[in-house]
């Protein structure tokens, strides 16, 4: 079934996650015995039958496999997927019925027969449930392993959907056709009561055995078969409450608080740029545990909590961060109650508020900094807590990046300034990735400005391609001298700064041109060798870069990407990746939009004792649009004079 690449042109061309394969050269075309065959070809009509929710959510068309038997059973699915046109790629959509609660496992054997290897980049999902807006995915990656192995999977009775594709994100996007055999097993739990729709909650007690969500009713079970046997009792829902049997569900309790803060309903409200003492010693431990924050098994719950709660006024990034403040391994987490504040939400919906979490942010203390985007006038709770029952005193800081409005160029100017055959972007380019969400990466182009020394040039406007599958950045276009006038290092090496304008860096499958108008405008001499650089945070969703096109450049593209161990700036090409480039186009003045950075009031070419005269004829308050207050502030004074008896002589 074709698709489109999730609104991405952007690949990861770096610090991808790869595994490398085993099969052995010659395995073209894939043999598959006794196998369905998919529905539709490699590129075939997008309004094939074998389209899934991609094609139609209210009735999505799978390749039906069929209904496993009670006692489980093997069926094999032979397909081809793969890329084709401009961005976009094909996927096999199949669903198959399982009687009861058990386990699925996929197993998928591939080969691209371009190469006579597996695919770098064989994509499965396994989904439970075929109604498209309520289907919840078990399993979705990418890998280059032959065969790639699922794993075991708990699944519920019911419709079971699989997919098969290559990955939007990673290095090589084969074409059409890669071959593909997927073998899925089904092998029913110990106890069929578990996993019926029709089964009572699990968190309730319920006449008859079993409960309705597989996994966690076949651990209660095993631990204690009567609740599956004979009756789901007030124990077996104590046991579904216990964390140690997987079922997540969320039982909130606060008792005794020691602090104010201590229970999420009394969190304490704070501002940005606010730095809070607090020690968590004896505090309640209320919140629910979060795998999210990477501590590993058995340590996924947050500590001895304490809460904050804070308004945000605008979109933008919001960090809560106990760095360098704190002497103890802690865990930040935050929450978005939306409209509700801590008196009026009900706690027991914490696991469907979580946004994020965060256990270390580098320094001696296994302190944590967390970082979110966040909305116009929702309430976010930042729970507070430690790693494995650490707790203790220190301090939390709070601070936000706000999104600002996009800009405008209103008077950009006639003066063009460019390295892009084409200005508009309409691909996106190549970042520093791992399994398709980008690092923090900067690109750049190094411009020689038109003119003489003591010609000046005024850049008013940069217009820049971007693409964004993610949430919205914040982000900055920088400015930069380059000293040496060669090829750019990096910022604090031979690039200084000049200027810069934060940008809001749009998401949501953004792709195309944004606008940074410099306020004040950048004036710099003619021939000064000028680097402008698209600085982009690292995103927490999606695949950020620079956009560009098929039309080609004058002048190389720069990326600078530590992550991917670019500590200095290198061309694409040098990377292997000479046709990618960054669509960007400078407005400006020549020697019009504002004053030389050469005192030569008179255009002599040198300062001499004429432009003295002239600078102390306009002594006082500085008349807008002449270029006596050489320092801009406001007033032509001694600082203005210090400065043109320092570039007394030519201007060179």
């Amino acid at each position: 079934m074709d698709r489109n690449i999730f609104g991405l042109s952007g690949v990861a061309a770096m610090a991808m996650l790869a595994l490398t394969s085993g099969l052995a050269h010659g395995q073209c075309p894939i043999v598959c015995t006794d196998a369905i065959e998919q529905g539709d070809g490699c590129g075939d009509d997008p309004d094939s039958v074998n389209g899934g929710c991609n094609f139609s959510e209210t009735d999505p068309a799978y390749d039906n496999l069929g209904a496993f038997a009670g006692t489980g059973g093997t069926i094999n699915y032979h397909g081809t997927v793969g890329t084709f046109g401009a961005n976009t790629r094909d996927l096999d959509w199949a669903v198959v019925s399982v009687p009861q609660g058990g386990y699925i496992n996929v197993s998928a054997t591939h080969c691209d027969p371009a190469t006579d290897m597996p695919a770098p980049n064989f994509t499965m999902f396994v989904i439970q449930g075929s109604d498209c807006a309520t289907q919840e995915t078990l399993f979705a990656a990418a890998s280059g392993a032959s065969p790639f192995v699922s794993g075991d999977l708990f699944v519920s009775a019911g419709n079971i959907v699989l997919i098969f594709t290559v990955n939007a994100f990673a290095p090589d996007l084969p074409a059409c056709p890669v071959e593909y055999c997927a073998t899925i097993t089904f092998t029913p739990g110990d106890f069929p009561e578990c996993g019926d729709p029709l089964a009572g909650p699990c968190d309730e007690a319920h006449a008859g055995g079993g409960c309705d969500v597989f996994a966690c009713c076949e651990n209660v079970c095993a631990f204690n078969p009567d609740c599956c046997m004979v009756e789901w009792d007030d124990f077996c829902v104590e046991l579904a409450l216990d964390p140690s049997f997987g079922c997540g569900i969320f039982n909130y309790v606060c008792e005794a608080p020691v602090v104010d803060n201590d229970c999420a309903a009394g969190a304490t409200e704070v501002f940005v740029d606010d730095v809070v003492d607090f020690d968590t010693t004896g505090a309640n431990t209320d919140g629910p545990p979060q795998d999210e924050c990477g501590s590993g098994p058995g340590n996924e719950q947050l500590d001895h909590d304490v809460w904050y709660w804070w308004q945000s006024t605008a979109a933008g990034v919001f960090t809560a961060s106990t760095c360098n403040l704190t002497q103890f391994d802690t865990k930040v987490a935050m929450y978005d109650l939306g409209t509700e504040t801590p008196d009026t939400f009900d706690p027991e919906t914490l696991p469907s508020l979580f946004m994020g979490c965060n256990e270390d942010c580098g320094d001696e203390f296994f302190a944590s900094e967390l970082s979110l985007n966040v909305e116009a006038g929702h309430n976010y709770l930042i729970r507070l807590g430690g790693f494995a029952g650490s707790e203790g005193p220190g301090q939390i800081a709070f601070s936000a990046a706000l999104f600002p409005p996009p800009d405008e160029c209103t008077n950009g100017g006639d003066d063009i300034i460019t390295q892009s055959n084409d200005p508009v972007a309409d691909a996106g380019q190549i970042a520093c990735a791992g399994g398709g969400i980008t690092t923090a990466n900067s690109f750049a182009r190094s411009f020689i400005v038109p003119g003489e020394p003591k010609d000046s040039y005024t850049l008013n406007c940069a217009d820049f391609g971007f693409s964004n599958s993610g949430s919205d950045l914040l982000g900055a276009i920088n400015v930069y001298e380059d000293t040496d006038g060669g090829e750019p290092l990096a910022p604090g090496n031979d690039l200084v700064l000049l200027g810069s304008r934060a940008v809001t860096l749009s998401g949501g499958g953004f792709l195309g041109n944004l606008i940074a108008a410099f306020d004040p405008p950048i004036t710099v001499a003619g021939g000064t060798a000028l680097v402008v650089e698209l600085d982009i945070p690292a995103s927490t969703d999606g695949f950020a870069v620079c956009g560009g096109n098929g039309a080609g450049e004058t002048g190389p593209t720069y990326i600078l990407a530590t992550a991917c161990g670019i500590a200095n700036y290198v061309t694409y090409a040098s990377i292997n990746f000479p046709d990618a480039n960054w669509a960007l186009t400078l407005l400006g003045v020549l020697n019009g939009g504002g004053c030389p950075t050469c005192p030569d009031f008179d255009n002599s070419g040198t300062v001499d004792g004429a432009d003295l005269g002239l600078l102390l004829g306009a002594w006082g308050p500085a008349v807008p649009g002449e270029c006596f207050d050489i320092n801009g502030s406001g007033d032509v004074d001694g600082a203005d004079l210090g400065l043109l008896l320092g570039a007394w002589g030519p201007c060179l």
